[in-house]
């Protein structure tokens, strides 16, 4: 999947939602990663990640279900996760 080619943003702000969730929630994942939790609340929102939080994010949530993909991050054909 290309950048310019996106999936919707509601299946994105679900999927920004799952990895947010997965981690413990908004204030959680805000301590994480050392930012307010209205920047998390606005990823959300936007269905995008930061991409200065794709490392620390795919290393908390190696051996979890949730797929990652590189679309949320702004980056392209890459995606990591459980049996793919």
């Amino acid at each position: 999947m290309r950048v310019n080619n996106l999936p919707p943003l509601r299946m994105r702000q679900k999927q920004v939602g799952a990895i947010i969730d997965e981690l413990g929630g908004t204030s959680h994942v805000a301590k994480m990663l050392g930012v307010q939790p209205s920047a998390v609340s606005n990823w959300r929102r936007d269905g995008r990640l930061p991409a200065r939080t794709y490392l620390p994010l795919i290393d908390r949530l190696k051996g979890s279900d949730i797929v990652l993909f590189g679309y949320l991050w702004g980056m392209a054909d890459i995606t990591v996760g459980r049996d793919l």
